[in-house]
């Protein structure tokens, strides 16, 4: 059985971008990054604030309750540190690759965050993958489900017709770097409607990802893939 661990920088990103890995039979291991509880008596942070919370602390126990439920529905449970997520510090924090080195198996195949869309979290983990991968661990890349798909999926991963004027590719090549190869993964219907009904678990998190009728989360053109890139040199 293969050891495999995913960097998720926060609880949701493994069952949004890597249900194909929680699906699997591997040994899978989540990493949840930025866990930590932020400061009482603080006014709701701006993500919290978008998603109808009035207490941040109340709002993160929540979203921990959530995760655990979601990966559950997949047979899984999630190690957490607890780092802050960005919307409760004001600088970016030390240590994550000692603390999440720590955690990993020797044998460990590690799966980051391709960081596309630019959201800090998910670009210090991503390049905390690379730095694992410089010391050695085979490192791959994961889309980061919704912002991969903010353009929808290229046509060669869908098996449409070329689309000249719409290049999905040059929107990644911004954020994952060279020698990192892109591999589709397709889900099966089985695959979909479990995944769907583990992302739906996350019931403080799924209306805005989803963004109403935009459906960035369920589109039928959208939730048959998932996307990893392998290093290749």
């Amino acid at each position: 059985m293969s050891a495999v661990a995913i960097l998720s920088p926060h609880l949701d990103d493994a069952v949004l971008s890597c249900w194909h890995l929680l699906a699997s039979s591997d040994d899978v291991l989540v990493l949840n990054v930025f866990t930590g509880l932020p400061a009482r008596g603080k006014p709701p942070a701006f993500w919290d604030r978008m998603t109808g919370a009035d207490d941040s602390v109340e709002r993160m126990h929540a979203r921990l309750a959530e995760d655990e439920e979601a990966l559950a529905l997949a047979g899984r449970r999630a190690d957490s540190l607890v780092f802050l997520d960005a919307q409760y510090r004001e600088a970016a924090p030390t240590g994550i690759v000692e603390a999440v080195n720590e955690r990993l198996r020797d044998d460990a195949a590690v799966f980051a965050p391709a960081g596309i869309g630019g959201h800090p979290d998910h670009e210090l983990i991503r390049d905390v993958g690379l730095a694992l991968a410089a010391d050695g661990r085979r490192v791959s890349l994961y889309g980061d489900i919704p912002y991969a798909t903010e353009f929808g999926w290229p046509p060669w991963m869908t098996g449409d017709d070329p689309e000249p004027l719409r290049e999905v590719d040059a929107y990644w090549a911004r954020f994952v770097p060279e020698g990192y190869a892109p591999f589709p993964v397709e889900l099966d219907d089985t695959q979909q409607r479990r995944k769907v009904a583990a992302m739906r678990t996350y019931r403080t998190q799924f209306p805005i990802l989803e963004a109403g009728p935009l459906r960035r989360l369920t589109h039928p053109t959208l939730v048959p893939f998932e996307l990893i890139w392998v290093r290749t040199a």
